[in-house]
């Protein structure tokens, strides 16, 4: 062969080779800059780079909102849906990494230059004094060319001939896909915000207990001695303010909810110009500063991140949502006119407030006047009245799901000494014997039904005989007075190896062998079978009784997403429900009552439970 030819072939085949590497970062496209249109993955796309992802999303799906939520990674917990109900409007979520105010300015005027835009949420907070604007060219931290003005020609080159271990990043996080979130991918792509699929429930409990649990993500924060950046911030929001009154887009500004620990790290001086200058540009809602919310760390993630539940309180504080639950101390409206005040108040140590409150939920199953019947889930009903009727006497009052919701999610009052009865399957002795003890003395009970054991006296379908369980035309006239309620104990999940052979499903555990999609699939059918037989108590939240206590995070996860608000299992703990915190709601433990559990035992129990 020639030289010629030789140089020829060898040219051919770097450009040959230069497409088809180009070709597969487009096809691959790990950073979603090329629209994504072989695996329309943003979720993992926005994981790897939100600044870039979120404006490519756009250019695709922009038509489908028209108002955004602009800031940092704490912004994430302003639901979009919220908002939407508040104001008729489409939102969108722009959170991303950092606090970096500059960044956020260039992508709002992005969304202001190409897009309708009706409404426009700015969160400001102290951390964006730290630090103005991204610097770096790395793919993985860069802001989009189309948002900072840089050269779109040497933005897509970049990406199109990126580093091929992106892709194959990408190709096997593909692989590693499931129900759950993982570290892979973690926003949603249709809301922009942050997947809290598994954070949002795990369990809370009481405070030393998630301390304990989670007292590595609050560590002592250093104080911060210089805000550098408090100019071009305010600078920012200033010409923000400017931009959207000229487009006609209502910009709300509100500040971060801060973990009080945090707040206090920055210097007060400093803190203070960069409020004063702000509330001179623009009234503000402002949620920063300490609160009772700030003094408790179940209200938040981790050290610098707000749970979702204290951005649905800020969103009810500012559109006056009086259903929902906020603390008197938690949100303040900022103008210049008040804004010293504010200043003067934020740092006042907030009053104590005990959010929360603990109640020992009993469980039983089955009573019976019958001594010789007795086992380890049979109680006589006389020692069930001695128990009832010693806590009535002892200022005990019987609370049910849904006061406990109410609690949670609308700051409704408890009694002062609160306990719940319950009881598991669904014997008909709950009726006929339990029923009318609990009317007596004033109380009500919940029972976890059994959906397929519903009315019968055998078991399924095998004619085997079985203690026999209520009828819903049985239950009717005592869920009617409110002395009983009824929940879900699953519709056949509570299955039995002696009557129900091998494999038999163990509460929400998987069959041997069987998939996650397939234990999702039954999951979902038995719940829908369940609502079909059993529909639930108007007003009531959904409770779903575990059988035998057993659960996992998948199931949490599906319940929870099929409506599930309260989740029940059988560890003998108390528990505790936070205001504010319906999270709390989730994996709620109880004692299990016997016919040997003594008074003095059952008190013992009782008397942790004072507030």
């Amino acid at each position: 062969m020639g030289i010629k030819k030789w140089l020829v072939w060898f040219a051919g085949t770097c450009v040959v080779l230069t497409v088809l590497f180009g070709l597969y970062n487009v096809l691959i496209d790990p950073f979603g800059v090329f629209g994504d249109r072989v695996f329309d993955w943003y979720a993992y796309d926005m994981t790897q780079n939100p600044r870039v992802a979120k404006l490519a999303y756009l250019e695709r799906y922009h038509g489908e909102y028209d108002s955004f939520v602009i800031g940092s990674s704490k912004v994430s917990s302003i639901s979009c849906e919220e908002l939407n109900g508040y104001l008729n409007a489409r939102f969108y979520n722009m959170t991303w990494y950092g606090g970096k105010l500059g960044d956020e300015l260039d992508a709002a005027n992005y969304l202001l230059d190409h897009y309708m835009v009706q409404n426009m949420v700015l969160m400001v907070e102290p951390q964006n004094t730290l630090d103005y604007r991204t610097a770096s060219k790395d793919l993985k931290e860069r802001m989009h060319g189309k948002a900072d003005g840089s050269s779109m020609l040497r933005f897509y080159f970049d990406y199109l001939f990126c580093n091929p271990r992106y892709g194959l990043d990408k190709l096997s996080a593909w692989t590693r896909r499931g129900y759950l979130v993982n570290e892979d991918a973690v926003y949603t792509a249709e809301t922009g915000s942050y997947n809290k699929q598994r954070r949002d429930i795990e369990p809370i409990g009481g405070l030393a207990s998630y301390w304990e649990k989670n007292g590595g993500n609050f560590p002592e924060q250093a104080a911060i001695s210089e805000m550098p950046f408090v100019d071009e911030c305010l600078a920012a929001v200033r010409a923000l303010k400017e931009r959207c009154e000229e487009k006609g887009v209502n910009l709300i500004v509100m500040t971060a909810p801060q973990y009080e620990d945090d707040f206090l790290s920055f210097d007060r001086e400093q803190l203070s110009r960069f409020w004063r200058g702000l509330a001179d540009i623009t009234d503000f809602w402002d949620f920063s500063g300490r609160s009772s919310v700030g003094a408790d760390p179940r209200y938040f993630y981790d050290v610098k991140h707000f749970r979702n539940c204290v951005g649905s309180m800020a969103l009810a504080r500012m559109f006056e949502n009086k259903a929902a639950y906020v603390p008197e101390d938690f949100g303040v409206y900022v103008t210049a006119g008040n804004v010293e005040r504010r200043l003067a108040d934020m740092w006042e140590e907030p009053e104590e407030v005990d959010n929360s409150v603990r109640v020992p939920i009993l469980m039983y199953h089955s009573l019976t006047e019958d001594e010789s019947q007795v086992n380890s889930v049979t109680m006589t009903a006389e020692r069930f009245e001695e128990q009832i009727r010693a806590m009535r006497d002892a200022g005990f009052q019987a609370v049910s799901y849904g006061d406990l919701a109410g609690y949670a999610g609308r700051g409704e009052p408890l009694p002062e000494k609160p306990v719940m009865i319950t009881f598991d399957d669904g014997y008909a002795n709950n009726l006929t014997l339990a029923a009318p003890i609990l009317e007596r003395y004033g109380y009500c009970g919940t029972v976890a039904v059994v959906g397929c054991s519903v009315g019968k006296d055998t078991y399924k379908d095998t004619g085997e005989p079985m203690t026999p369980h209520f009828s819903l035309a049985e239950a009717e006239p005592w869920v009617t007075k409110g002395t009983i309620h009824l929940v879900s104990h699953s519709y056949d999940l509570h299955q039995v190896p002696e009557r129900d052979g091998i494999p038999c499903r163990d509460g929400a555990k998987f069959l041997p062998g069987e998939s996650e999609g397939q234990f999702i699939t039954a999951l979902r059918e038995d719940f829908e079978r369940f609502n079909e037989r059993i529909p639930a108590g108007e007003g009531q939240p959904y409770v779903f009784t575990y059988p035998y206590g057993v659960h996992s995070e998948l199931a949490e996860a599906a319940l929870r997403e099929l409506g599930v608000a309260v989740s029940v299992i059988t560890e003998p703990r108390m528990a505790e429900v936070v205001r504010g915190l319906p999270q709390s709601l989730r994996l709620l433990p109880r004692f299990e009552m016997r016919e040997e559990t003594t008074l003095e035992q059952l008190f013992g129990l009782l008397e942790t439970s004072s507030r």
